[in-house]
């Protein structure tokens, strides 16, 4: 291959060939290109400067350089810095060109995101047949916005918890590649043949994919004419799952006119020059992470948690909710689920509407009274997104309510796996806090009950054992004053 020699084109930063050449074929020619492409949601303006940088003295090749710049009515902006390789090749009658090129893509995108990626390319293209493939690979990482605030802290909502989450939204160049055929139509009728230099038809399919959006495959069809070798009108049509059906007329423009080879007067020759064919834009893929509320699920179950509140000062019987708490301890009891919680309120700091006691029957239920700072339990809870919450308190603590049981035990434990916390029982026929068999056959197990106060019962906190099996439980920072027996014990019920 033998240099030419080049002139720059100051104006444009770029350029073009010119005199000089002692080859046997008529050189190409640097020109400029404009392009205009129109359609329903999108449109967009490109500016296109090719220029051969060396060619071959037969004319059979050519070594040149491709710069493009483009925008949309979107506010996304790209360039385009390209080099690339064509060699004219008959295999036995079967003449084409072979050529590969090579980019390095730059785009802004209506966010202001920058992203970069390398794209390849190869190609032969033909009298009448044509097949395209491009590769792209971004170099660029994902970039993230935040579009609604959110503190992250839980909070309690209805008969739950709550999180509070911002809104975002991930954009990420996607890797992939498309493929391309084409044919040219205009050479199988006069009439075409007459009025226009070429006319080709091509189809082919697209695929991309990013780590964190959604794949985008789909498929693409265009007519490109060119009326002379210095006008091109067309049109082009594309629909994929994501960005739906994509429709385009275009127009392309040519400079200086003459420039550019005529296919109807040099044939195969006029394919060296042409600009090569690639996708316009950085594909890029979104993942929107909406604002708002998630519930907090309870680890064990990984349903929603669920909470029932309740507060001896509502004037009416409530739904359980932190809005319209329960007025009686005796509706939450009914109520409540296995590994529910029930949220007793400070109310009247007296027993009225909690003085009938409480039975604790379904395995992993929480007794929370409000004596005690109600905190997110990573053990028990999770936010759903594997996150954690930016700070760990629910509710902060006041003075604790009052359970009592004019004619039996304050709380009563007959399962596994319950937390009772941040509770006062007083003055209970009974014992203040009981755990007792769990189904009457097992004693309950990995009972926990902590910051409680016991005073005035007939027992303060009695754990029993009972048909020789092991009880577990746990109590810590308990108080328990002036019971008319123990304070806390302990019984095995043991068997002949």
């Amino acid at each position: 291959m033998k240099r030419t020699s080049l002139s720059c084109a100051i104006a444009v930063g770029f350029c073009f060939s010119a005199g000089g050449y002692s080859l046997a074929a008529e050189p190409l020619i640097g020109r400029a290109e404009f392009n205009w492409r129109m359609g329903h949601e999108r449109t967009t303006y490109m500016s296109e400067f090719w220029v051969p940088l060396a060619q071959g003295d037969d004319g059979k090749d050519v070594l040149y350089g491709d710069i493009r710049l483009m925008g949309d009515n979107h506010d996304n902006r790209e360039g385009n810095l390209g080099v690339g390789y064509r060699h004219a090749l008959d295999f036995g009658g079967f003449k084409g060109i072979a050529g590969a090129n090579a980019w390095i893509d730059r785009r802004i995108t209506e966010r202001g995101s920058k992203f970069y990626q390398i794209t390849t390319g190869a190609e032969w293209l033909g009298e009448r047949f044509d097949a395209r493939v491009n590769a792209y690979i971004p170099l660029s990482d994902e970039k993230e916005y935040v579009t609604s605030t959110g503190t992250g802290a839980p909070s309690l909502a209805g008969t739950g918890i709550v999180v509070t989450t911002a809104g975002g939204i991930l954009e990420e160049p996607q890797h992939g590649f498309d493929v391309e055929f084409g044919w040219e139509m205009g050479s199988s009728f006069d009439f075409i043949k007459d009025h226009t230099d070429s006319l080709r038809i091509h189809a082919g399919g697209y695929y991309f994919n990013g780590d964190h959006s959604e794949k985008v495959a789909g498929w693409r069809t265009r007519l490109s004419m060119d009326i002379t070798q210095d006008i091109q009108i067309g049109a082009r049509f594309q629909r994929d799952a994501v960005r739906g059906s994509q429709g385009f007329l275009e127009a392309t423009f040519r400079f200086p006119f003459g420039n550019k080879k005529s296919f109807r007067e040099e044939g195969l020759r006029a394919r060296l020059d042409e600009s090569p064919e690639r996708d316009i834009d950085i594909v890029t893929g979104e993942r929107i992470t909406p604002g708002g509320t998630t519930p907090v699920l309870n680890s064990t179950t990984g349903q929603p948690q669920q909470v029932l509140h309740v507060d001896n000062t509502n004037t009416n019987t409530g739904d359980g909710s932190a809005e319209n708490p329960f007025q009686s301890l005796s509706d939450a009891q009914d109520a409540s689920d296995a590994y529910g919680i029930i949220y007793v309120h400070e109310g009247d700091n007296m027993s009225t509407h909690q003085n009938a006691g409480i039975t604790l029957s379904k395995q992993g239920q929480q007794l929370i009274g409000s004596g005690v700072d109600f905190v997110y339990d990573a053990g028990r809870f999770t936010t759903g997104t594997g996150t954690s919450p930016t700070s760990l308190l629910i509710a902060p603590a006041t003075t604790a309510p009052v359970i009592s049981n004019a004619s039996g035990d304050g709380i009563t434990i007959t399962n596994d796996d319950i937390l009772v916390t941040g509770i006062t029982v007083d003055n209970a026929d009974g014992k203040g806090i009981v755990v007792e068999a769990n189904g009457g056959t097992a004693s309950a197990q990995n009972v926990t009950i902590q910051n409680v106060t016991a005073t005035n019962n007939d027992m303060g906190i009695y754990i029993h054992g009972t048909n020789s099996g092991s009880v577990s439980a746990r109590v810590q920072g308990a108080i328990t004053t002036a019971n008319r027996e123990h304070g806390i014990a302990v019984y095995d019920d043991t068997d002949g």
